[in-house]
Parts: C-alpha cells; structure tokens; sequence
C-alpha cells in the first residue's frame, strides 16, 4: 500500500463531559478524531492546530504534530449528555490557525475541520480538500449553548469531500444542489445512529448502520477522516462507502477512550 500524508486543519478542544452524574475531561477536535480516521484508514495525519499550556493530555502516538502554536487557554466546551440528548456550550474560543502554504502545499490532500472558525474559511491551494462544515456555522459565543447559524462557503475547484450531519445541513442553507455548485464532488451526510448518505454524480446511497455503540462524539470527523484517506488512496467510491460504515460502526463501540476521570 502506497503511504499518504494527510494535512488536518482544525483545534484540539478540551471537552468537560457532564454524562448524568460523572464529570470528566477528555482531549477532542479534529486533530484527535479525524486524525484517528486518517491513522485507521492507512494514512498519516499530520496536525495543524492552537493548544493552550492547560492542555494536559498525552497525544495518541498515531498523530504527527506538523505546526502547533503554543497559547495561554485551548479551545474549552462543555457537553451534557443526559438521556440520548446532548448540549453542548462554549467555555473559551481562541483565534484563528496560522497557515504556512510552504508547509501545506507538500501534503496529498487536506482535511479542513475547525471546531469554532479558527479555520480560515478561504484556504488556497490546488490539493484535494476534505471539509467538516460544522465548525463555520457555530455561533461561537463564550458562555453561552451552542447555537446553528447560515453558512457562506466560497466557491474551490480543490473541494472533494464534504461532511455535515442532517441538522447542520439544514441550518447552514445549503442544500445538495448547491454543494455541487460550489465544487464539492462527494458529500456525506449523517444521520447520527443510523448511518449516513453518500451523494456523487447527481446520485445518492445510503449506507446504515447495523451497529450502534454509546460513544457519541467525534464520529462525523473519524468518518471524513477515514473517508477521504481511502479515496486519496485509490478506493473507489462503493467500496470507500462500505468500509467507512464499518469502521464508524466500530468507533461507535469503542471510541478512543481517552478521558481523565475527574474527581
């Protein structure tokens, strides 16, 4: 197998989980979960990300950390899980990635996956682009729930991937049609436990999931990540489809397991 390099743009996130009556934290971003779908699929994730000095996890040693810019506080949420609901609230935001294109333009294709805009939204460059719309149409106000608002993408011949969940795709605006138009050629949607939706060449198939484990957070960027990582390797699109829902499935049972008991 051919190795691959894969760039992936987006912030660590120090997530404080609230699941009924235990609290803890746990490491998350794309550099953690996308990373891992890259790593699963075959590829090399290399990271560029922001991380606060009060962020005190080990990093899984499949992550190659390629730029870092050191701050004071990383991205903070807080998430509440509690009888199959979840609400999830901004603590700290932060400002955005320095991209060096020297450095980028050196990868086979990018992953652009912020959590809270610290993204540019207009990365320029002529590799394949993987991109999580979930990050660009956050509110991201401090303090406050963790509301959906209208996206503004602009138009990139580089576009390959796109992933959004069902509720996000529906808040941004955009529809399937206008996806295409701005150059997106594959488009996975979500649809929580029950799989997703592939959409290419004016067609669609949906995969579902026989499987539905309890790890909840992190599954829509380890599904791009490990999408985009078998196309780029060569996979056509069926068999990229069908392995991509049984590696999600499996996540879904096991996750990382990365959180630090609070007590």
């Amino acid at each position: 197998m051919k190795r691959i390099n894969i760039a992936i743009l987006g912030g660590y996130t120090i997530d404080e989980i609230h699941e009924n009556s235990a609290t803890y934290e746990r490491p998350g971003g794309a550099p953690i979960f996308s990373s891992y779908g890259v790593f699963k699929a075959g590829g090399v994730p290399e990271v560029f990300s922001i991380k606060g000095k009060d962020f005190v996890f080990d990093i899984p040693g499949f992550i190659v950390e390629k730029s870092i810019e050191v701050i004071e506080h990383n991205i903070r949420f807080k998430i509440v899980l509690n009888n199959g609901s979840r609400k999830i609230f901004l603590i700290r935001k932060n400002n955005q990635i320095h991209i060096d294109y020297d450095i980028l333009n050196n990868y086979n294709g990018i992953i652009i996956n912020p959590v809270c805009k610290e993204v540019p939204i207009d990365i320029k460059t002529d590799l394949p682009i993987a991109l999580d719309l979930q990050g660009f149409i956050r509110n991201c106000n401090e303090n406050e729930e963790i509301k959906l608002e209208q996206a503004s993408l602009p138009i990139n011949r580089s576009y390959m991937v796109f992933h959004a969940n069902d509720e996000e795709l529906e808040k941004s605006g955009l529809d399937i049609e206008k996806l295409y138009a701005l150059g997106f050629r594959e488009i996975l949607i979500s649809h929580g436990s029950k799989g997703f939706t592939l959409y290419y060449n004016n067609e669609h198939t949906d995969y579902e999931s026989s499987i539905v484990g309890n790890y909840e957070i992190g599954n829509g960027d380890f599904l791009l990540g490990y999408y985009f990582t078998l196309r780029l390797l060569g996979n056509n699109i069926k068999d990229s489809a069908e392995k991509s829902l049984l590696a999600s499935e499996e996540f879904s049972m096991y996750g990382l397991n990365l959180k630090i008991p609070q007590y």
